[in-house]
């Protein structure tokens, strides 16, 4: 079976996943063993969401950077108060950070981008996204 036919069993079935996998900044690959929640393909790229054993927190591993996976005999049932919905809120595309956001502005190639809603740990202000383009 291929990585991704594994992942998906791994979510439909809720049974835990193995695999080794390497961080964008690493050289080697780390043993994970995680519960996965959620397949999604974002932007072109498939990621797997759940949480992580090792880290005991919820994280994201993307499906290209991962070997050796294998499906374990363990079953689990996912946290009631996940929400996909709630996990990506906020974010850009599956990268996501806590805290309140602050308005950003970015002049590329003579188009003025305003308040994209990037994060910040100012918590007096906080933005709705708003876009304005000037040519």
């Amino acid at each position: 079976m291929t990585i991704f036919q594994l992942t998906s069993e791994a979510v439909r079935q809720s049974q835990e996943l193995t695999f080794d996998y390497k961080k964008l900044d690493s050289t080697k690959y780390d043993r994970r063993t995680l519960k996965p929640y959620h397949l999604a393909c974002v932007q072109d790229q498939w990621y797997v969401i759940g949480h992580c054993l090792k880290r005991d927190a919820l994280r994201t591993f993307v499906l290209a950077r991962m070997k050796n996976a294998s499906l374990g005999s363990v079953t689990f049932e996912r946290h009631a108060n996940f929400s996909i919905e709630k996990h990506l809120k906020d974010s850009f595309g599956v990268f996501s950070a806590k805290g309140t956001h602050t308005e950003l502005s970015m002049r590329m190639m003579g188009v003025m981008i305003c308040g994209l809603g990037i994060p910040s740990n100012r918590s007096s202000q906080r933005h709705r996204p708003r876009f304005r383009h000037y040519l």
